[in-house]
């Protein structure tokens, strides 16, 4: 889940970085947009008119004419009778009035194009187009032959152009542009710009604009994604940077810790669940080598509780084909072999139940019986066994009607095991006793001895299978009480290793909690 939510922000936030790049040169597109929009409409004009105070006072040498119209641009000025009064190049410049009219009008900034083509007749000719932006005036076409004007649709008039008129008309070799004006004085002045292309300094204007909007777009656009990156460093790549040595020690050293982490919670959860998760890890292993090492001493328990018998009853066999053996000592010894052998075989079906109780197919057969009944009965059956041990029994049983839901068979397996460690463990002159009772719905039984009771080591591991000790000085594998235990759980039921009251040395307590009912 917590993979989720950081995979959910980090396209969160490349959404974001993709939105913010999209909106950042989206609005670099409409304003460079608007500016060549408003040059296209011939706004242009507003860049020269902003300057006519200059030409009204006659300031003409404060006239910003290069950066109007480029730098390899002159300007110059003329009166109504055409002769020059200002010259930028300090040259003086006149144009007959009759060739103004051959002078592009910059007040009607008008689109040029020149062609030359041959005609059907076999002749060059010129052909002047002349579109103004504003689109108030319909094109004008002039085709000259030569330098005589054949056929025009502006106010020129059919006449022989002069080398100078052929120039202003067609742009070759430069540009000229004409603006008319009103001075202070009341005169009216013409200004005249050669330039290698008109309006340049608009143009550059634009383009100057233009790039300082893209270079600011650019530097914004590498900003953010400068933080972007260095936002997804401290919270991705970092982050799994420590994550992954983290694998690399659980790999080599089979454990791994990561310190306390200061960073975005979701990461800082996920370093949590992995130090849980090595700790788990960690304990599954060292439980895995303890369960592998009691297996071991297990085996090597059974193995010597097997030889034991097994060499009583090949010593005695022999013995017996030897005929070493007295007569009147033969019923003894047959008795002996014949104890061991039950011994050898109640071994085995230990470990066989044991097993077979911890298979997923193995199912217990359950019925309603009186605890109390049913508990009197195994003990009766028990009864010679403990006697032949010199040892007594006492019945306390005080739950009568109190009924339980158990498997016959095997809940007496579990009764019989936890008897059986108290007549192996114990000498003669031992006291068993069993009390019952009944309280909230639980039935529960007692078993208790007088005997020489479980030391504390032994105690503690006393209910774990493949677990072998020394108690008493008495050897045993400890497998009849994890059998027990495990029949008990299996019926919803708890036995505990439970106090002394100092009498009884050792107290079973055993407690079945459910699927009891009183009668």
């Amino acid at each position: 889940m917590k993979n989720r939510t950081v995979l959910k922000q980090l396209i969160g936030r490349v959404a974001i970085l993709v939105i913010l790049l999209i909106a950042v040169f989206g609005l670099a597109y409409l304003n460079i947009n608007n500016l060549y929009l408003k040059f296209d409409e011939a706004e242009q004009m507003t860049q020269i008119k902003q300057y006519d105070k200059i030409l009204a006072k006659k300031e003409f040498s404060s006239y910003p004419y290069q950066k109007l119209f480029g730098s390899d641009s002159v300007f110059w000025v003329l009166d109504s009778s055409g002769r020059s009064v200002y010259s930028a190049d300090g040259q003086s410049h006149c144009i007959d009035a009759n060739d103004l009219l051959y002078i592009i009008d910059l007040k009607q900034y008008a689109y040029r194009s020149v062609i030359h083509y041959s005609g059907e007749d076999g002749k060059k000719y010129t052909g002047v187009f002349i579109q103004y932006a504003d689109m108030s005036e319909s094109g004008q076409m002039i085709i000259i032959d030569e330098n005589q004007i054949v056929s025009n649709s502006s106010i020129l008039n059919h006449h022989q152009l002069s080398e100078e008129e052929l120039n202003y008309l067609t742009g070759n070799p430069v540009m000229l542009g004409r603006y008319q004006f009103a001075a202070d004085d009341g005169n009216t002045y013409t200004m005249i710009v050669n330039s290698d292309g008109m309006l340049n300094g608009v143009y550059n204007d634009i383009e100057q604009r233009t790039l300082q909007m893209l270079a600011g777009v650019l530097i914004v656009a590498l900003l953010l994604i400068g933080f972007f990156i260095l936002d997804m460093r401290y919270r991705i790549i970092r982050p799994l940077v420590v994550l992954d040595k983290a694998i690399q020690d659980m790999e080599t050293e089979g454990k791994a810790s990561i310190e306390e982490y200061k960073g975005p919670k979701e990461y800082a959860d996920i370093f949590n669940e992995f130090n849980d998760m090595s700790r788990k890890i960690a304990d599954a292993n060292k439980a895995s080598r303890q369960h592998q090492q009691d297996k071991l001493d297990f085996y090597n328990g059974i193995s010597h509780d097997l030889k034991t018998p097994i060499t009583v009853i090949k010593g005695y066999t022999q013995a017996l084909k030897d005929g070493t053996i007295e007569e009147e000592s033969v019923d003894r010894t047959l008795t002996l072999i014949d104890e061991k052998a039950d011994e050898l075989n109640e071994m085995i079906n230990q470990f066989y139940h044991y097993n077979i109780t911890d298979h997923s197919a193995f199912q217990y057969h359950l019925e309603a019986v009186s605890a109390d009944e049913y508990i009197r009965t195994v003990m009766i059956r028990k009864l010679a066994e403990i006697e032949n041990k010199n040892m007594t029994l006492e019945l306390d049983l005080q739950a009568a009607g109190a009924v339980i839901e158990i498997d016959r068979s095997e809940f007496r397996r579990a009764i019989d095991n936890i008897i059986n460690n108290a007549i192996k463990h114990n000498a003669g002159n031992t006291k068993i006793r069993l009390l019952s009772s009944f309280c909230e719905n639980s039935y529960i039984l007692l078993i208790e001895d007088d005997g020489k009771g479980i030391d504390t080591a032994a105690a503690e591991k006393i209910f774990e299978p493949f677990v072998s000790s020394i108690a008493n000085g008495l050897y045993g594998n400890g497998l009849g009480l994890s059998v027990a235990r495990k029949i008990i759980e299996d019926h919803h039921g708890e036995i505990i290793l439970d106090e002394s009251d100092g009498k009884y040395r050792t107290v079973f307590k055993i407690v079945i909690p459910s699927n009891l009912k009183k009668m």
